[in-house]
């Protein structure tokens, strides 16, 4: 059963997979580690649905800082937001050179946001983060036009790839 083997999305949800030679359109989820947990799933009479209305979501553009605790700027840095209700998927932003940049967030949530950097410490990569998370609400009102994150400790030489 090679072929029943499930894709993982990068949200780590299983894909369908579709079996080669079968003669009705037929796909399997693997819930389990074994072929024992694949659940397949027929579909036997064409599927109609409804046209989908999507709203459009409202966004807002944060200025995002990034200081060393000496008050300089990072070369380099990354911003990561993370949604409440989802935390098992976040979204790490663009890169951040020179300690400033902007986020753009859907209204309507809750984040907990960190900043860090990735230090050349010798044979090893040191992670440095700003910490405690900073929350934020981004509705209308109650969203920061900005914000600042603390990368504690000195400054360190970045890492860069080879």
């Amino acid at each position: 059963m090679r072929d029943a083997e499930s894709v993982a999305s990068p949200w780590g949800i299983p894909e369908p997979r579709f079996l080669q030679g079968t003669v009705n359109a037929a796909s399997y989820f693997q819930q389990t580690e074994s072929e024992a947990g694949l659940v397949r799933v027929l579909r036997s009479t064409p599927l109609r649905l409804s046209p989908l209305r999507l709203r459009k979501l409202e966004v807002v553009t944060i200025k995002i800082n990034v200081l060393w605790s000496d008050g300089t700027r990072p070369e380099r840095s990354n911003i990561y937001f993370k949604n409440v209700l989802y935390p098992r998927h976040g979204g790490t932003g663009p890169q951040i050179d020179s300690g400033t940049g902007e986020f753009t967030l859907p209204k309507g949530f809750e984040y907990d946001a960190v900043a860090s950097v990735e230090c050349d410490a010798g044979k090893v990569i040191e992670s440095r983060e700003s910490r405690p998370d900073q929350r934020i609400k981004v509705a209308d009102g109650l969203t920061p036009a900005e914000m600042t994150f603390v990368i504690p400790g000195p400054r360190c030489p970045l890492w860069v790839s080879h």
